[in-house]
């Protein structure tokens, strides 16, 4: 019999709201794990008292999770064995990985969505079962955007280089002293995101440390990439999104690029701000 790392025999779940959504959502993820190495694992989770339990809750309870848990059983029972800490772990040491790679952005866009998708998995069943308290349910939220914001800038930088816009300083981590500031603002500032949150951004370039090659000049080069990294993160594509960006906290956004320079953000903060 295989020991389920989120459940105990305390465990007690909401009731399904749908019973009916619940009993659907139960066959239709049976039936999308039995081709799959899983298939065992799935039957013994529905069988399991309390594991069948909180698939009810999942299932008659959250159409996003339902769709996401049917769309990767795997990942469901993996993360039924393993509990939520192991299983966020690796999700965000792979997700990490991948700023070091030269992936081409529809391999990257699936990348970021997959793994959005099972973060929001793993961290709902675990703030479910009790076994997360809130603060480590929106830290880790939280920690999941920020990477996402570095891996995504990571590969604009890189593909950017590639194009002639920039010269890295560092082609390893094209972040390190590129001279592109992200800073997140409000709740991601905070590490208190919750599941439906966007991220508050503020973009600025460092006129000191941008290696710009293009004969366009480091702010037309630096709007584009930022234009380029929200399209990356909202796009709603076969994988869903990753997260919804507002840009709109930055000095006079009626009036000032997606992404300005040290120096202006410098002066609007020291005469207006």
């Amino acid at each position: 019999m295989t020991h389920f790392h989120l459940i105990d025999s305390t465990s007690s779940w909401p009731a399904p709201f749908d019973p009916e959504a619940a009993e659907i959502g139960r066959q239709d993820w049976l039936e999308a794990a039995a081709p799959l190495p899983c298939a065992d694992t799935a039957k013994e989770i529905a069988a399991n008292p309390s594991a069948g339990a909180l698939m009810a809750c999942i299932f008659g309870n959250s159409p996003f999770l339902s769709v996401s848990a049917i769309r990767d059983p795997e990942f469901v029972c993996r993360l039924m064995i393993d509990g939520p800490d192991e299983t966020v772990r690796r999700i965000l040491i792979d997700l990490s990985e991948k700023r070091k790679e030269s992936l081409n952005e529809n391999t990257l866009s699936r990348v970021l969505r997959i793994a959005k998708r099972q973060i929001a998995l793993a961290v709902a069943l675990a703030d479910i079962s009790g076994k997360w308290p809130l603060s480590k349910v929106t830290e880790t939220l939280s920690k999941f955007a920020a990477l996402s914001l570095s891996v995504a800038s990571a590969h604009l930088l890189r593909e950017s280089a590639a194009q002639g816009a920039f010269t890295l300083k560092d082609e390893v981590d094209p972040e390190n002293q590129s001279g592109l500031i992200i800073l997140g603002m409000g709740k991601l500032g905070a590490f208190e995101l919750n599941y439906s949150s966007d991220i508050d951004l503020i973009v600025v370039w460092d006129d000191e440390r941008v290696s710009c090659t293009s004969d366009d000049g480091p702010q037309s080069v630096c709007v584009r990439l930022t234009r380029q990294l929200v399209k990356l993160l909202e796009e709603r594509t076969a994988d869903g999104h990753v997260l919804r960006t507002d840009l709109r906290l930055r000095p006079d956004p009626g009036a000032t690029p997606v992404a300005l320079s040290v120096d202006a953000a410098e002066l609007y903060y020291e005469s207006l701000g």
